[in-house]
């Protein structure tokens, strides 16, 4: 799970969740940043072929660009590598889902005031994820 943190400078910040369906019982690790700007419009997306979490945010520290980061989870605890600009303009509402056939992360967000969708297309080297943005 991911929220914009008050109680840290607005960070970016998330924290794996556990439940244990024959308790009832619900827990979370340790909250990690993964943005340490001023993070709005949070959409987390799990990539089910290479078990990696993927966040994308508008990082309102630099400009209101929409960026994404990938997280590796082991057990209660996840680590983030380096953010990845996906538009370098105003972003807001983001939303996404993954598609496993394709191995690509979509995501969807509105462009400024315009109800249309923007698109472009960024290569994650690092996890070697495909982003598709529409």
């Amino acid at each position: 799970m991911c929220w914009k943190n008050h109680g840290n400078s607005n960070y970016g910040t998330a924290a794996v969740g556990t439940y244990n369906s024959g308790t009832d019982q619900q827990g979370f690790g340790t909250p990690v940043v993964f943005n340490s700007g001023t993070t709005e419009y949070t959409a987390t997306t799990f990539d089910s072929n290479s078990n990696k979490v993927v966040v994308s945010f508008r990082d309102d520290s630099a400009s209101g660009h929409g960026k994404a980061v990938v997280g590796t989870v082991s057990g209660t605890s996840v680590s983030f590598g380096a953010e990845v600009t996906f538009n370098a303009g105003g972003t807001y509402y983001v939303s996404s889902a993954f598609d496993s056939s394709s191995n690509k992360i979509v995501c969807f967000f509105p462009r400024w005031r315009r109800q249309w969708l923007r698109k472009s297309y960024r290569r994650n080297s690092e996890r070697n994820i495909y982003f598709v943005w529409c």
